[in-house]
């Protein structure tokens, strides 16, 4: 359902037509649930080493992406932490001879 209103939501700043955006969210919505599926069911649910494989995969991902955030707060922090480059209070910015 969360897909469904992403979906049409998108559509809607496409600034379609009511109708046009219902049908795209939808179809946008139903073919990676249908071709998922029956992906699934035909290619991976025999296949014990590709499931495995995905799911090392998916692991890789989810650490990677933690990794990722780290650094992003990282230097969010580093930022936050410097020394701003001028002085509010005496009123001089860097470079400027008083």
């Amino acid at each position: 359902m969360a897909c469904l209103v992403g979906n049409t939501a998108t559509f809607f700043l496409f600034a379609l037509g009511l109708v046009p955006m219902l049908f795209a969210g939808l179809g946008v919505t139903a073919l990676p649930l249908i071709v998922g599926h029956l992906g699934y069911e035909r290619i991976v649910a025999a296949r014990i080493g590709l499931q495995t494989a995905i799911i090392v995969l998916a692991v890789g991902l989810c650490f990677g992406g933690l990794f990722r955030q780290a650094e992003a707060r990282q230097l969010m922090v580093a930022r936050a932490a410097a020394t701003p480059p001028t002085s509010y209070i005496e009123g001089k910015w860097i470079g400027q001879s008083h």
